[in-house]
């Protein structure tokens, strides 16, 4: 079962110093202003308010992310390690990612359950695939799904926290898309086919060379792949789509998504694996 992608709503800008101001974004937006939010929340309103025309108010949230709310830990345990103190109230509540899904849903007065997921290397994947399964059932009838990674402190201690090369570029990201079993009458971006994850490189193999045998299909490289990707493009005889991101986050799966139902034609083909050589393919029509 394909399920209908109604509208999406992205972010994502390279973070060179220390990052900006999000909160008129935010306003702009969701239409409603905050305070005393942290970045992560900032982000996932600005994703979620641009992908949410008329959503229904029993919209099923799904938030993933590759390490969560980074930036309100940091600040947490900086305050308890360092500074030796207790943190404030608010802020250790927001280390708990799921604080997100909760704003989100108070902004667009969504009355519908709420997820979180938190993967490293298969933020978008695992999420959406907990969508799809809860829609094709029929527990959920329109979901609003969201990746979001956010850059704590500035840029280089960033890119040291978190393992990445000194200079290397980093970026904060939101990317959203609005699902729906029964769009109705409303126009359609595209659909999401399929989400399928992979014990080993065989098992994988087999499978998206039948997928692959599709016309009008591009092949999407993930981030994780590495030296595996240029193998990957030969045996699929597929043609790449390209996707420059603004810098590195983790969940570029999701940013490339978007940016294939918003300017895409035909059909593509993700893949990403993680560390212990297991994998995960998500493709979409449009």
């Amino acid at each position: 079962m394909a399920v209908p992608v109604v509208a999406t709503g992205t972010y994502c800008e390279a973070v060179t110093d220390t990052p900006p101001p999000l909160k008129e974004l935010v306003r702009e937006s969701t239409g409603t202003s905050v305070r005393r939010v942290g970045r992560f929340i900032q982000l996932a309103l600005i994703g979620a308010g641009r992908a949410a025309g008329d959503v229904p108010a029993n919209t099923a949230i799904y938030l993933g992310s590759g390490r969560g709310d980074l930036d309100a830990m940091a600040e947490a345990l900086e305050t308890i390690c360092v500074e030796k103190q207790a943190p404030r109230p608010l802020l250790f509540i927001n280390t708990v990612s799921n604080a997100a899904c909760f704003y989100v849903a108070r902004t667009l007065e969504l009355q519908a359950a709420s997820h979180f997921v938190s993967s490293r290397h298969f933020a978008l994947e695992s999420a959406l695939q907990s969508a799809l399964v809860d829609m094709r059932c029929g527990a959920v009838d329109s979901a609003l799904l969201g990746i979001v990674d956010v850059v704590a402190g500035t840029a280089a201690e960033h890119a040291q926290r978190v393992g990445l090369a000194a200079g290397q570029a980093v970026a904060e990201a939101s990317h959203w898309l609005q699902l729906q079993r029964d769009p109705g009458a409303r126009p359609v971006l595209g659909t999401v086919d399929a989400v399928e994850f992979f014990g080993d490189r065989a098992q994988a193999q087999e499978r998206l060379e039948k997928l692959a045998r599709n016309g009008g299909t591009f092949f999407a490289p993930g981030q994780y792949l590495g030296s595996e990707a240029a193998d990957w493009s030969r045996r699929l005889a597929l043609d790449i789509w390209r996707s420059e991101p603004a810098g590195h986050f983790d969940s570029r799966a999701a940013g490339v998504l978007c940016d294939f139902l918003e300017r895409g034609s035909g059909c593509l083909l993700h893949l990403n694996r993680d560390p212990r050589g297991r994998y995960a393919a998500v493709v979409v029509s449009r």
